[in-house]
């Protein structure tokens, strides 16, 4: 407080100093209309520097066509209102609806996967019950991967709603990666979200929906692209199914997967011993009588 107050002193007295030295000076002389119209106005120095364009920087001199010259540059290339685009080919339109699904498609997914909660519930059933369909799943894409090899786009679209439709990967995953103790929850968790995000990019009907029918060079670009989706899939789901319990497991695949098949049953040594003493005597008894 005391501070302020001797601040507030020190601005009173120069505030007085100030007022002092201007009653000090002398008051200008006043002078009469027609010698105030004899005066010449003051000549402003002389520059060295330019020519005085700093004052009229933004400014421009009579006839000066800059303003007319940037907009003919800025809309030389572009589409007046009385003109029309010119038309794109089909190739470069395609591309376009490519990208625009791409685009889209990524959105979509990114949306759908932000609502996806992990605090999955608690599971009601044994681990056995969510392995099931997660074994059956890995099996499909399997199948996925060849008709996505072979181009069959329709038997491909009907695999991934099996897969999606009939075996509820999402709810499946959480509830089986709730058995793991904590710190492998949550890589289960994390694994099980790469795998459906990359789920999402096997269907090609789904993904480029909006490009229709393809054929050639493109046809051959998708299927790589949906292959690998499906190859992806698998190997996150392997990585998945992994981290579980290896009884439930295999009491799960036993389930889904046919059984091996049984080994042929060796002969016995007696009878392999009959068979080769018989054709024995047999090439003596006929090398004999040749004789």
């Amino acid at each position: 407080m005391a501070e302020m107050m001797a601040k507030l002193q020190a601005a009173e007295a120069e505030a007085e100093k100030l007022r002092s030295e201007l009653r000090a000076q002398p008051e200008p002389p006043t002078a009469t209309v027609d010698e105030l119209a004899r005066q010449k106005p003051a000549k402003p120095e002389s520059r060295v520097d330019g020519t005085g364009g700093r004052e009229t920087l933004f400014g421009a001199p009579s006839g000066d066509s800059w303003l007319s010259d940037g907009m003919e540059f800025l809309v030389r290339t572009q589409p007046s209102e009385a003109g029309e685009l010119p038309e794109m080919d089909e190739e470069a339109k395609n591309e376009v609806n490519r990208r625009l699904a791409i685009g889209l498609f990524g959105t979509a997914v990114f949306a759908a996967l932000s609502q996806i909660s992990d605090e999955a519930p608690t599971p009601s059933k044994p681990l056995f019950f969510y392995l099931v369909p997660l074994v059956k799943i890995r099996e499909l894409l399997r199948q996925a991967e060849s008709l996505a090899e072979d181009g069959y786009w329709e038997e491909l679209s009907t695999v991934c709603n099996q897969i999606s439709r009939g075996n509820d990967p999402k709810g499946n995953l959480f509830a089986a990666a709730a058995y793991l103790d904590a710190s492998q929850e949550v890589k289960a968790k994390a694994i099980a979200f790469d795998f459906l995000e990359l789920l999402e990019k096997i269907d090609y009907n789904k993904y480029f929906e909006n490009m229709g029918a393809v054929s050639g060079a493109k046809a051959a670009e998708y299927s790589k692209f949906s292959k690998r989706a499906a190859a992806a899939s698998a190997s996150k789901l392997d990585e998945f199914l992994a981290l579980m319990d290896r009884e439930q497991l295999d009491a799960a695949r036993s389930q889904v997967l046919p059984p091996p098949p049984e080994p042929e049953p060796e002969p016995e040594p007696a009878a392999v011993e009959a068979a080769s003493g018989g054709e024995g005597g047999g090439f003596s008894g006929s090398y004999g009588e040749e004789e």
